[in-house]
């Protein structure tokens, strides 16, 4: 950089000189950076409707490609009450149950047959090893205990009983504690049924011999304060079914046993029972459609709003210089109007709005002559300057979910190709195109370079504009050459002519 000497000698405000000759040099620079500033806002606004997209598409419609979303089923519980509950699942059939709860599953469970302290002022946080020592429990040479075949090893000299049993809680399928007041030791199965022992049926905890376990917990598998576990058995329909847990899925319905019913659980027949009727949930199934089209309308209306969007295209993006000449709210309400409309009648937008549309208007094979487009069921597009916006006859639907609503669930969750597709599987494959397509033009981040097309074009930009700066740089140090020449120029002249002055001043005298 050439040495910028400002007026001293001339008196001249250069630096606001060589400002103003710049200026005129400076537009094309401008305009390459409004230029790149667009295109980056033309990528946040694809990238913004792209995000939105996405979620319509993968969170909100997608779930209507799955037979399981329309398939809602409830289960009523009638008769004896508080014997179980019952949720039916999406796989459940429309069926009757009628079942008697003959036994509930129970869980296996044990205790010290006696206080294992020898000492009141046992310390259950303490050592094992110095508990021993101080006589206060029983001591053991066995440094391990096996609950359900599963061995648990410690060390005395760091372990204490409640570290113990903390690693029982943690390595076994027995929960233990302490209870201090007693000083015992209780045990009961994590799982109710015959899941016990080393074979993992029994219905008994299973515990080795080793000392430790007999000697200081005092406690073995077949003590008088072993208590068995039980398996649930009901009857369903007359039929026997044994679980070891309460609850369980039959025919698509959980259920939940509570308690046993009346009578006697030896004779089935005296059983009081419990009915349960799997029924199409057509509520839920309501709720869910008209979700469908609230989402469809508000995707709908979101590429609209940007396809007609206005654009103002006297409102370019400000220079730096314009912005130090305006305020922060004039700043905002400009790049408002400078960003609207940069997708205006976007192909890709238009595309998708044209699929969204067709797909609305489909007929699809669902093997039924009455149930086969969306507004056979009561979902309809509104007046034409409504652009395609549903609207839905709730009354319609009901209807043709009482008729056939195997036929609803295929119109809109079928899978297929052509006429057999169903909408939402429309939807979902054309709103997967413009997912792509926005990526190709786009890209993923409005300020990386990447090998979209709106990346390519603001890489060249960037590089056009980097190449138009060190122009102007050299440009501006040409001018400030000149000056400083005109200024050493003029310094020489005043310094020979004070010379001279001084000279003539002199002979005069």
């Amino acid at each position: 950089m050439p040495l910028r000497i400002s007026g001293l000698a001339s008196g001249i405000d250069v630096d606001s000189i060589v400002k103003d000759l710049m200026k005129a040099h400076r537009i094309p620079l401008d305009k390459l950076k409004q230029q790149q500033q667009l295109v980056t806002w033309q990528r946040e606004a694809y990238l913004a409707l792209n995000s939105k997209i996405y979620d319509y598409r993968n969170n909100k419609l997608f779930k209507f490609t799955l037979e399981g979303t329309l398939s809602a089923r409830k289960a009523t519980v009638s008769g004896e009450s508080g014997v179980l509950t019952a949720k039916a699942t999406g796989t459940a059939p429309t069926t009757t149950m009628q079942i008697k709860v003959a036994y509930v599953a129970t869980a296996a469970s044990n205790y010290s047959s006696g206080d294992i302290r020898l000492d009141p002022t046992f310390d259950p946080n303490a050592s094992l090893a110095s508990q021993v020592g101080a006589g206060k429990i029983a001591a053991f040479s066995t440094n391990s205990l096996t609950i359900n075949g599963k061995t648990v090893t410690f060390d005395p000299n760091t372990d204490s009983l409640n570290s113990v049993i903390a690693k029982i809680n943690r390595e076994t399928n027995v929960s233990a504690f302490y209870d201090p007041g007693s000083g015992r030791v209780s045990f009961v199965a994590k799982n109710t049924g015959l899941v016990n022992g080393a074979s993992g049926t029994g219905d008994k905890i299973e515990f080795g011999t080793e000392d430790f376990v007999v000697n200081v917990l005092k406690v073995s598998t077949n003590s008088a304060e072993a208590v068995a576990a039980q398996n649930a058995k009901i009857y369903v329909n007359g039929m026997e079914i044994v679980r070891t847990s309460n609850t369980f899925t039959i025919n698509g319905v959980e259920l939940q046993l509570l308690k046993p019913s009346s009578g006697n659980p030896l004779d089935p027949n005296t059983l009081t029972p419990t009915t349960v009727q799997v029924s199409l949930d057509v509520d839920s199934i309501v709720e869910s459609i008209k979700q469908f089209v609230s989402d469809y309308n508000d995707m709908l209306k979101a590429i609209q709003d940007k396809l007609g969007e206005q654009r103002y295209r006297d409102y370019l993006p400000l220079t730096d210089e314009q912005k130090k000449e305006m305020t922060e709210e004039q700043i905002k309400l400009w790049e408002e109007k400078a960003k609207s409309g940069l997708l205006r009648n976007d192909q890709y937008l238009a595309q998708a709005e044209r699929a969204m549309r067709s797909a609305i208007q489909a007929v699809v094979d669902t093997g039924s002559t009455t149930y086969k487009t969306l507004s056979s069921i009561g979902i309809t597009t509104g007046l034409y300057q409504e652009k395609g916006k549903l609207y839905l006859d709730e009354t319609k639907l009901r209807k043709a979910l009482e008729e056939d609503p195997n036929a609803v669930v295929a119109l809109f969750s079928q899978n297929g190709t052509g006429s057999a597709q169903g909408i939402a599987d429309r939807i979902y494959a054309a709103l997967g195109n413009t997912l792509n397509q926005i990526k190709g033009v786009a890209g993923a981040n409005p300020t990386i370079f990447d090998q979209s097309v709106l990346g390519k074009k603001a890489k060249e930009l960037d590089a056009r504009a980097d190449s138009l700066e060190e122009k102007l740089k050299e440009l501006e140090d040409h001018y400030y050459r000149q000056f400083s020449i005109m200024e050493q120029a003029i310094s020489r002249y005043n310094a020979q002519s004070a010379y001279l002055m001084n000279l003539f001043g002199g002979r005069n005298s």
